[in-house]
């Protein structure tokens, strides 16, 4: 116990100096070595806020993000897009700046992101060291995937076996692996594969590397995504990256860091991401590496888009040093290249200007009135105010500091405000009285009366002055006299408090003092000699209450946001209003402070309960009602002998699980209502939370209920009852059924059944080889009720251990007889479905056969032939004396390929082999979009793009527009 409880201190010691390093404390001292710092990689540090102050209406961070253009994967399996998001808890001193800006995050690609926790995982890496120690693993990994699935988990360590697995945090899908180096004095990762549940596996073999100062250690600080695969082992998304690195000297690395540099859409295109380097940041709080361009491309090299990206360095009085800020996103316009669309923006400069007004307590010198600004308004700095977009709108942020439910009526906290001043937003001090004296050989006297209640003291304060009276001749040579104050009551000044800083010289003296006393009359006295001087008085007094319940903290939250159509426009044509008071007393904030679970000073955040969403005052409002973590009571169980508490469901309320939705037309009527009923489910293990903070337990939804009500002449009538479970056997949280109940009594369910491993012993489990690739969240069998009659039933089979689904059998609700209703028959290496058959005989198993042939570069079907198979086809897929379809299609670079593509295609549809198949035929431009579509009947529609391959129109052979489209942008001046 006495070892374990010295580990905790020492980790907890290193915590708190890395802190302190990352905060800038020791800056003036040293350079920052951010591998010594818990979060110890720049830009991807980013990750662990989107994780602990999710963007939710609860947690009062808004959803901010421009869509920067993505690529696909062959056949659309998978999607790489990239976005800018900002998140307003990244600004602030403990975090980096990342490499596209303050509170700016790129996703792009995947990373595996590390917080240290206490100290290295891996320190005692050398079993035969002295300090060996087998040291428990509390480390934290946030992760995020191009699929939008993001999580963390820890690795924890069996000490007793010195065996390692992962703790997954979050109730999903994804399966988790890592793959370690041969050393087995500590786990040493070479690199994860998580794999989500549709068989896709996103390896993670790049990593990043820093040194740990203590034991001069080297280890992996983030890892990095390399390549998505699909179930087949097929690989259809590949990264590259710019490896970085840094020497303490000749010998000695620092740091080896991996910068995104380009995506690879196999046989598609890539995104290439360029940046600038700065070496004047390598030791600061700052990625020294900022991203500069972004530009994506087809295989064929045809430009898709192109983003610039423009910084400037700005101080502000928040932050200890500069920032470097995003200003301008330029994307290319290639329709016309001199005028880009250009978005801007703007962040606050200056504190909030329509704070809680607090008194001016001119001529006031009082530590007191300094310390107790309890409303914070200077957390707007430095963060984002305005985005100027391409269109010429504006949108236009309000923030305001969080706050929380702080009960200042109860008579406790009343008794507390008659003694000190710590409450500016209820208290304030006011100036009662002024006395003037100039004494020569007698001391002076004055009478004062303080107006109340005589039992009931008061807080006092006197602001003394005193200088030497030049008009008297037998000005003595000491002027320490001047510093005796006066007498109040017979008792001298001198036993008052002292408030802020004297101020004194030879010829003056000035000094504040303050004290209790007690209503009633009063006598000053002052003995000083040969002195003029004056005493002004100050009562601390409270406002009438009743007071609002409320106090501040960390971050902030978003009050509103303002949206104008053009820069001219003085007012804005929409402003959606945030409000956070309790719906039960308007007087509360329905704030709550909660710790979560990283290990920062930041890790204290707000969730409110209650948040009113309204547009302007003739647009009505919505209350949304939160359950928060605080609802869902601690439970305690015993470790090692010791109580501990756990938090139960904390992953479900971290960012507010939503239980009301009531809609109010203008005129406060309430017209429709979501009720949101829950049954959660626990998980069997508990996980401790990192620095002491306790223990949680993850937990997932069971059943929910949602009832919709509707209100006419506000009396209620529930118009739809929707119920769902959920399947929380196997690491995931798919929903196995659902239920409708409509207002006319009909009830509409449906069943879904998916791969599962929980089968009876000594049975054969069909689905097997999928659970083996970790397939399990696509539904094999889902059953249609209605009112209890089962109105149909499909099951998807994969037979003979295929990864790719091989055919659909219905049964027929009637007799209960099996038809299949569809069957694919043949897939290419690339996992394309080259045929499939429809109108099956069940007898002969004979049908309708449709043949897809796939061309550029296997990524895009561009011919369809109904009622053949691929055998018919063997010998027609190339006529005699021409190129092929196929090959004319991987050289569809340009209008003239297109055009040559067109003649095979005419050619190959009008063969005569063909003649008796109904063939759709079709061309395209890669990565923007199909170009024709021509069905059997040979009547082609052509789709026309710009050049920055937005869709223009559609038109038919003759050239007649059917459709036309316009995307309108701000003119550049």
């Amino acid at each position: 116990m006495v070892k374990l409880l010295k580990n905790k201190m020492m980790k907890k010691l290193q915590e708190i100096t890395f802190l302190l390093m990352s905060i800038g404390i020791f800056a003036q001292s040293q350079q920052v070595n951010f591998g010594d710092l818990p979060r110890p990689i720049p830009s991807t540090s980013y990750n662990v806020t989107y994780q602990e102050m999710p963007m939710s209406t609860a947690t009062g961070v808004p959803n901010i993000s421009i869509p920067l253009g993505g690529i696909s994967s062959q056949g659309e399996k998978i999607r790489e897009d990239l976005t800018l998001s900002y998140n307003p808890y990244n600004v602030n001193n403990e975090d980096f700046v990342s490499d596209v800006g303050f509170g700016w995050s790129l996703f792009s690609g995947g990373a595996i992101s590390r917080q240290i926790v206490g100290g290295l995982d891996e320190l005692f890496d050398n079993a035969s060291a002295s300090n060996y120690n087998l040291n428990d693993f509390d480390d934290l990994y946030y992760y995020n995937l191009p699929n939008g699935v993001s999580g963390k988990f820890k690795i924890y360590r069996d000490i007793s076996n010195n065996t390692f697995s992962i703790v997954n945090y979050d109730r999903n899908s994804v399966k988790m692996e890592f793959t370690r180096t041969s050393n087995t004095a500590t786990l040493i990762v070479n690199s994860f594969t998580l794999t989500d549940d549709k068989g896709y596996k996103y390896i993670f073999n790049d990593y990043s590397q820093s040194l740990y100062t203590t034991g001069n250690k080297l280890y992996r600080s983030a890892f990095y995504l390399n390549s998505i695969q699909d179930a087949s082992g097929q690989e259809i998304l590949s990264y590259e990256y710019r490896k970085n690195y840094h020497y303490l000297d000749t010998t000695n690395l620092l740091y080896q860091n991996c910068k995104l540099k380009t995506i690879n859409s196999i046989g598609s295109g890539k995104i290439d991401i360029e940046y600038n380097y700065d070496h004047t940041l390598v030791y600061t709080m700052h990625d020294p590496y900022s991203i500069s361009k972004i530009k994506g491309q087809n295989y064929y090299g045809k430009n898709l888009f192109e983003y610039t990206f423009e910084y400037s360095f700005k101080y502000y009085s928040s932050f200890n040093n500069q920032k470097r800020v995003l200003d301008k996103i330029s994307k290319i316009n290639y329709e016309n290249p001199n005028s880009p669309e250009v978005t801007t923006l703007e962040y606050y400069n200056d504190s909030l200007d329509d704070n809680v007004s607090l008194p001016n307590f001119t001529g006031i010198s009082c530590m007191d009135f300094t310390e107790t600004q309890k409303y914070p308004a200077s957390s707007v700095i430095g963060i984002l105010k305005k985005i100027h977009l391409p269109t010429g709108g504006i949108i236009e942020y309000g923030f305001e500091p969080n706050e929380y439910f702080f009960d200042k009526n109860s008579p406790t906290y009343i008794q507390s405000l008659q003694e000190n001043y710590i409450d500016p937003t209820i208290q304030s001090i006011e100036h009662i009285g002024d006395f003037n004296y100039s004494n020569t050989y007698t001391a002076g006297l004055a009478r004062w009366t303080l107006q109340g209640d005589p039992t009931k003291q008061k807080k006092i304060y006197f602001v003394f002055h005193a200088f030497r009276n030049p008009d008297n001749p037998f000005l003595p040579e000491n002027p320490g006299y001047l510093n005796s104050g006066f007498n109040l009551d017979g008792i001298n000044s001198s036993s008052f408090s002292t408030c802020g800083t004297v101020q004194a010289d030879e010829y003056s003296y000035t000094v504040t003092l303050t004290s209790l006393v007690n209503p009633g009359r009063h006598n000053f006295q002052f003995p000083g000699m040969w002195e003029s001087g004056s005493v002004s008085v100050y009562e601390l007094k409270n406002t009438p209450p009743p007071y609002k319940n409320v106090d501040y903290t960390y971050g902030v939250r978003i009050k509103n946001e303002k949206h104008y159509n053009s820069p001219a426009s003085t007012t804005p044509d929409k402003i959606i209003s945030y409000s956070y008071s309790s719906f039960d007393d308007n007087n509360s904030s329905s704030g709550y402070k909660f710790v979560n679970e990283n290990a920062y000073s930041s890790s204290e955040f707000v969730l409110y309960k209650n948040v009113k969403i309204s547009e302007g005052e003739n647009m009505g409002y919505i209350n949304n009602y939160f359950k928060l973590p605080s609802d869902y009571p601690d439970t305690y169980t015993t470790i090692d002998g010791v109580q501990h508490a756990v938090k139960n469901f904390y992953n479900l309320t971290q960012s507010g699980l939503i239980s009301k939705k009531s809609f109010f037309n203008n005129s406060n009527n309430k017209v429709k209502e979501f009720i949101y009923d829950y049954e959660l489910q626990n998980s069997s293990g508990i996980t401790a939370i990192p620095t002491g903070y306790g223990y949680t337990r993850t937990g997932a939804i069971k059943k929910l209920k949602i009832e919709e009500v509707d209100f006419l002449n506000n009396q209620p009538t529930i118009s739809k009852i929707t119920e769902s479970n959920f399947e929380n056997r196997f690491r995931f949280n798919s929903i196995s059924s659902t239920k409708q109940t409509l207002p006319d009594g009909t009830v509409l369910e449906k069943n879904f059944t998916y791969p599962n491993p929980l089968i009876m012993i000594g049975q054969v489990n069909e689905f097997q080889h999928l659970i083996d690739k970790n397939i399990i969240g696509i539904p094999v069998q889902i059953i249609e009720k209605k009112n209890g009659t089962v109105i149909s039933s499909n099951n998807t089979k994969f037979a003979n251990n295929s990864l790719f689904p091989t055919s659909v059998v219905t049964t027929n609700p009637n007799d209960g007889s099996l038809k299949t209703s569809i069957r694919y028959d043949k897939y290419d290496d690339k996992g394309n479905l080259l045929q499939f058959t429809t109108n099956i005989d069940e007898n002969t198993g004979i049908g309708v056969p449709t043949t897809l042939i796939y061309g550029y570069n296997q990524t895009l079907p561009i011919a369809k032939i109904e009622g053949a198979t691929v055998s018919d086809l063997k010998f027609v897929l190339i006529p005699q004396g021409s190129q092929g379809i196929v090959t004319r299609s991987n050289q569809d670079v340009d209008e003239t390929s297109e055009n040559l593509l067109l003649q095979e295609l005419d050619e190959y549809r009008n063969n005569s082999l063909l003649k008796d198949f109904m063939i759709t035929t079709f061309t395209y431009d890669p990565l923007v979009g199909v170009t024709t579509v021509t069905p059997p009947n040979g009547v082609r529609e052509i789709y026309k793009y710009d050049n920055n391959g937005k869709l223009k129109m559609t038109v038919d052979v003759n050239g007649n527009i059917v459709k036309e489209y316009k995307h309108n942008l701000k003119p550049q001046l």
